[in-house]
């Protein structure tokens, strides 16, 4: 028999690292005994010793997988029997979730009602794995989702509340947008190159009948239409060359001086708008240096000019088109402004004027030769020097557009 006193009190000791090893402490030391309970306290020491390199090793694989999980660009959510067991940073600031969402049925999250529906369509289901894209929301928010059941599912039909598995969702909804435009934008540069192609094949044709009939007339007349068409189709294939290098290669480190390019794009229309009897007016204000440079390619800048110009001849009957370049060394901004005394734009194309194809007055444009694109050219170009472009107009009274670019 164990003399009481020093057992009870030898086996409380032991008892109290127990309980401390079981609520996850193994820091406490095991006591040294003598006697029968020695057996039991270098066991004891053995296994608080064995208990604490594994939890150790644990918590280090933890931390590990919880920063890989964290890592991933995609949001990850983990639902163990119908509650949040898990999310990564992607999902916290993808949904707005917070620590206390843990635990909580999955229904219980904010999610957007198309990733439920994602969810449903999984667990009516019978595959272990589910790849789907949703539809876009009210948000218009498209999302890549891939659902994947964990392998202890209850026996039965699984619900939000009961179900085990994780859900993987990326947010895909820039990409859907651009491959709706570029979907659209396939589809209306087939039309604007079929047009053409199909009027020239016509005129040819014409030209052919018009010779073997001897009328030389007619088909002297063909061939130069001919030879117009073909020019306002060489005009759109550079068109969409130049939006094709502006989506798909990365801006350049360049820079070019917006006053000489200015000036020599003005010199080039001047023989037009004599022919129209409009005034081309060019004023350089505040620049203090001969030399301004923009951070473009000087094709770029070209591009901002030369439509901006052409247009404004191409819109104006009678009357000024000026052109006003300003340098801000104060803000470091160098200011475009083309103006002009034309048949302006109504407000309600303001935000359509920059779209591809889009035309104000289509039977205008077709006469001038005018493609559609160079609005939405001017746009890109601008943007990628990191600057904006405004317009202010009325019907009947003139268009004003206002470019602002950095100086660099």
């Amino acid at each position: 028999m164990w003399p009481f006193s020093q057992s009870a009190q030898e086996i409380e000791l032991l008892q109290s690292v127990i309980d401390e090893m079981a609520h996850g402490n193994y820091d406490g030391a095991v006591p040294t005994l003598s006697g029968q309970l020695a057996p039991l306290s270098a066991s004891l020491k053995h296994l608080k010793s064995t208990y604490a390199s594994t939890f150790i090793a644990l918590e280090k694989q933890r931390e590990e997988l919880t920063a890989i999980i964290n890592a991933l660009p995609n949001a990850l959510i983990f639902v163990a029997e119908g509650r949040v067991s898990l999310f990564n940073d992607a999902a916290r600031e993808m949904f707005g979730l917070r620590p206390t969402d843990k635990g909580k049925l999955l229904d219980e999250l904010e999610l957007p009602q198309s990733l439920f529906d994602a969810i449903h369509e999984f667990l009516s289901g019978s595959e272990r794995r589910l790849d789907t894209r949703t539809t876009p929301n009210a948000l218009m928010q498209t999302f890549q989702v891939s659902i994947t059941r964990l392998e202890n599912q209850a026996t039965g039909q699984p619900s939000l509340h009961n179900a085990n598995f994780v859900a993987s969702f990326t947010d895909i909804s820039q990409r859907a947008k651009t491959d709706a435009l570029r979907r659209d934008f396939v589809a209306a540069a087939s039309h604007e190159l079929k047009t053409p192609v199909a009027g020239m094949s016509l005129m040819s044709e014409t030209a052919q009948m018009a010779l073997k009939d001897g009328d030389t007339a007619t088909a002297n007349a063909m061939l130069a239409q001919i030879h117009t068409e073909a020019q306002n189709l060489q005009a759109l294939v550079l068109d969409l060359l130049d939006l094709a290098r502006y989506e798909d290669i990365a801006p350049a480190d360049e820079r070019t001086d917006l006053i000489k390019t200015s000036k020599t794009t003005v010199a080039t229309r001047r023989q037009r708008a004599q022919d129209k009897d409009i005034a081309l007016v060019e004023e350089y204000h505040g620049l203090g240096l001969q030399e301004v440079f923009v951070p473009l390619h000087e094709a770029d800048v070209v591009i901002i000019l030369d439509n901006l110009l052409d247009n404004a001849l191409a819109y104006t009957d009678a009357g000024t088109v000026r052109i006003d370049v300003e340098a801000d060394a104060i803000k470091h901004t160098a200011l475009i402004r083309v103006s002009d005394t034309g048949i302006g734009i109504e407000e309600k194309d303001f935000d359509r004027i920059f779209e591809r194809f889009y035309r104000i007055d289509k039977s205008r444009s077709r006469v001038s030769g005018g493609t559609g694109l160079g609005l939405s050219l001017v746009k890109h170009a601008v943007e990628k020097a990191g600057g904006s472009i405004v317009v202010a107009s009325q019907k009947g009274q003139g268009t004003t557009f206002n470019v602002s670019l950095p100086i660099i």
